[in-house]
C-alpha cells in the first residue's frame, strides 16, 4: 500500500513582539497542509510552557527561526529557543534541512546562524521558497506530504479586510482583471512599487472590479486590506481596523496604526485597496503614507486628473459590452427574456451596470417582463426604479453598500462643477447626440467664448467622470446627458445650442461635401427631436437639414421621414406658402421623382 500522506510539523521560533506577523505565516502554512506549531496556539494555562516548548521542538520536522531586528538583538528565551534548535541540528546527519533562519525584515543575521542559507519572508516569492525547503525536508524523511486542493478558490490571506462579500453575479470585465493582474507582478527587483487607479463614471462598476480583483487574486499577497476613503479625514480609521482584523488591539489609535503600517511594511507583499479616494487635492498627502515596496495600491474613483508626479497607472472603466449587458440580465432576471428584448433594455440604459442592476431588481420584485417595464420608462431619470427610496424602503442594497439613486450617482460629481462655463458645457452637451464626439465649435459658439475656455472645462468635466474624451473631444453617456439636461430648469441652453447646430448644419450642407457635414449629423438630430419634444420652431430647421444631408448620401427614405417632420412643424407655427414651407415641400417633390 503508498505511503499515507502526512503533515510536516514546523516549529515557529519568534520574538514576541513578532507575533502579529508570525501568526500571519503559521496561517499560511496550516492552510497550506502543513503542520505549525505556535506557542500562543498550543500554550494553555496551567501547563510548563519551558517544557512544552522544548518537546515541540524535537518533535518537529524542521524549525523556522523568525529573525527581525528586535530578535537579533534581543536578550531572553528567544536566543535559548535559538540554541536549543542548533543543539537538535547537531544530532542531525550533514545536509539535513532543518534549521530555516527566515528574515522577516531586512536584518543582521546572527553570527551563529550565518553557515546556513537563511530566506527573505518580506520579499515577494519569500513564502514560496520556504515551502519548498520544507518540501525537500518532506522528501529527507521519505514522507509524503498531503496534496493540496488547488481547483478550490484560495480565498483571502488571513487577516485580510474586506467589507462587501464576493459578488456571485459579477459579470464580465476579464480584460480590466487581466490588466490589473500586473499588481500581483513581482517586478525586476524588491524596489518595484505599483500602484492603479480605476477611473470611470458614477456606476460603472468601480467598486465591484476592485472587490473582484481582491477575492480572484488576493492569494498572491500576504494580506488584503480595504481602505475607504470617501472621507479622507477618517484615513487612519480605517488604518486601525484594518489593524483589528490582523491581531492588533492597541488601545491608543497612533500606536494601532503605526504597528499596522509597519506590518504591511515588513510583511509583504499587501494590496491596499484605496476606494472612493475623490479628494485629490490630498494625493500627496495619502499617498506618500504607502511609498514602500512591499505594498500595491489598488484606487477606485470618478477622478482621472491624479498628478502624474505621484506615479498612478490609470485605467478607465468602460460601460459593460452588449455581450456582457446580456449576460448580467440572462443571469440576474427571473423569467425568461428574449434576447431582442434584453438587447433593448441595455440600450435604453446606456449599458450602465448600475441602471441595469436597479432595472432588474425592480422588475423581478413587480414580477414584469421587459417590455412592460420599458413602457413605463418615459423619463429614466425620475422614475421610481431609479431611486433610492423605493429600494431603501424594501430593505434591499447593492452588494457594495452605494447609493442606488442615478440622479443621487451623478449629483455626487455635479456638485463638483463650480464654474459657470463648465456648467453650461454640460448642460450644452446634454442636447447632442450620446456616445457620439462632440465637435468644439458647438460649444463655442453657442456660448461665445474662447476655445481655451471650452478646453478648461472640458477637462474639468471629463475629469470627474462626466464626459468621456474620444479623439480629444467630449462625448457623454445617454444617462449622464439626461442629467444634463435635466439641470437646464427652463430649456435655455436647448434654444441657444438649437441655433448653433443649425447654423453650423446649414453652412456643412451648403459647401456640397458631405464629409463637412459628417461631424454634425448626429447632433442635429438629437437636437431636432429635444426642440421637437420642447414644441420649438427650430426644430422644423433642424429636422431640414437632417434629411438634406441624408439626401446627400442617397438615404431618400431617411430624407422623406426628416422632411415630412420639418414640414409637420412648420406648418405648426408658420402660415402656408411661407418661404421655409416651400423648401421643404420642394424638397419632398425632388424625392417623389427618386
Amino acid at each position: 500500500m503508498p505511503d499515507k500522506p502526512q503533515k510536516l510539523k514546523v516549529f515557529l521560533c519568534h520574538a514576541s513582539e513578532n507575533k502579529p506577523i508570525v501568526q500571519g505565516l503559521y496561517d499560511r502554512l496550516k492552510a497550506d497542509s502543513f503542520d505549525p506549531w505556535l506557542d500562543s496556539e498550543f500554550l494553555l494555562p496551567g501547563m510548563d510552557w519551558d517544557l512544552e516548548i522544548q518537546q515541540a521542538m524535537r518533535a518537529s520536522d524542521a524549525v523556522i527561526v523568525c529573525l527581525s531586528e528586535i530578535s537579533v538583538t534581543k536578550e531572553g528565551y528567544v536566543q535559548k529557543e535559538i540554541k536549543f534548535a542548533q543543539d537538535i541540528l547537531k544530532e542531525k546527519p550533514e545536509g539535513t534541512i532543518f534549521l530555516l533562519p527566515v528574515q522577516l525584515e531586512d536584518c543582521k543575521i546572527p553570527y551563529s546562524l550565518q553557515a546556513v542559507q537563511w530566506g527573505k519572508y518580506y520579499e515577494m516569492g519569500g513564502y514560496e521558497k520556504i515551502v519548498k525547503s520544507l518540501e525537500i525536508r518532506a522528501k529527507q524523511l521519505g514522507r509524503k506530504l498531503p496534496e493540496k486542493d488547488s481547483g478550490s478558490p484560495k480565498g483571502l490571506p488571513p487577516g485580510s479586510t474586506i467589507p462587501f462579500p464576493r459578488n456571485a453575479l459579477f459579470t464580465g470585465r476579464e480584460k480590466d482583471l487581466e490588466k490589473l493582474s500586473a499588481l500581483c507582478e513581482p517586478g525586476s527587483s524588491n524596489n518595484f512599487l505599483i500602484s492603479q487607479a480605476i477611473t470611470g463614471m458614477g456606476g460603472i462598476g468601480k467598486t465591484q472590479l476592485a472587490v473582484e480583483f481582491a477575492y480572484r487574486y488576493g492569494h498572491a499577497f500576504k494580506g488584503v486590506h480595504w481602505l475607504d476613503l470617501r472621507e479622507s479625514d477618517a484615513l487612519d480609521a480605517s488604518i486601525a481596523l484594518c489593524g483589528t482584523s490582523m491581531g492588533l488591539a492597541y488601545t491608543d489609535q497612533r500606536e494601532q496604526v503605526a504597528n499596522t503600517l509597519h506590518i504591511w511594511q515588513t510583511d509583504g507583499p499587501r494590496l491596499l485597496i484605496l476606494d472612493n479616494f475623490e479628494d485629490i487635492t490630498k494625493t500627496g498627502t495619502v499617498l506618500s503614507r504607502f511609498q514602500h515596496p512591499a505594498l500595491r495600491l489598488l484606487i477606485t474613483s470618478r477622478r482621472k486628473d491624479f498628478p502624474k508626479s505621484v506615479g498612478l497607472q490609470t485605467q478607465e472603466l468602460d460601460t459593460f459590452s452588449e455581450t456582457e449587458s446580456l449576460e448580467f440580465l440572462g443571469r440576474t432576471l427571473k423569467r425568461e427574456e428574449t434576447e431582442k428584448d434584453k438587447k433593448a433594455l441595455a440600450e435604453k440604459l446606456g449599458h450602465l451596470p448600475l441602471a441595469l442592476e436597479l432595472a432588474a431588481s425592480y422588475i423581478n420584485i413587480n414580477g414584469l417582463d421587459i417590455a412592460a417595464y420599458l413602457t413605463e420608462l418615459e423619463d429614466i431619470l425620475t422614475h421610481e426604479s431609479m431611486q433610492d427610496d423605493w429600494f431603501k424602503e424594501l430593505e434591499i442594497t447593492n452588494p457594495t453598500k452605494h447609493e442606488q439613486s442615478l440622479l443621487g450617482t451623478f449629483k455626487v460629481s455635479w456638485k463638483e462643477v463650480k464654474n459657470e462655463t463648465a456648467q453650461k458645457v454640460f448642460m450644452l452637451a446634454g442636447y447632442c447626440a450620446p456616445n457620439t464626439p462632440i465637435p468644439r465649435e458647438i460649444f463655442e459658439k453657442t456660448l461665445e467664448t474662447e476655445e481655451r475656455d471650452i478646453t478648461k472645462a472640458h477637462y474639468r468635466l471629463n475629469a470627474l467622470g462626466l464626459f468621456i474624451s474620444s479623439d480629444r473631444l467630449p462625448t457623454i453617456h445617454p444617462l449622464v446627458a439626461a442629467y444634463a439636461r435635466s439641470s437646464d430648469k427652463e430649456n435655455e441652453q436647448l434654444e441657444k445650442v438649437a441655433g448653433t447646430i443649425f447654423s453650423l448644419s446649414a453652412n456643412a450642407n451648403q459647401s456640397g461635401l458631405p464629409l463637412q457635414m459628417q461631424p454634425y449629423q448626429q447632433h442635429v438630430r438629437a437636437c431636432g427631436e429635444f426642440a421637437e419634444k420642447e414644441n420649438l420652431e427650430i426644430a422644423g430647421s433642424l429636422w431640414n437639414e437632417f434629411g438634406y444631408s441624408r439626401k446627400q448620401i442617397a438615404d431618400y427614405a431617411g430624407a422623406k421621414a426628416a422632411y415630412e417632420r420639418a414640414l409637420k412643424i412648420f406648418r405648426k407655427f408658420l402660415p402656408e406658402g411661407h418661404p421655409n414651407i416651400k423648401v421643404v415641400e420642394g424638397n419632398l417633390r425632388f424625392l417623389e421623382n427618386k
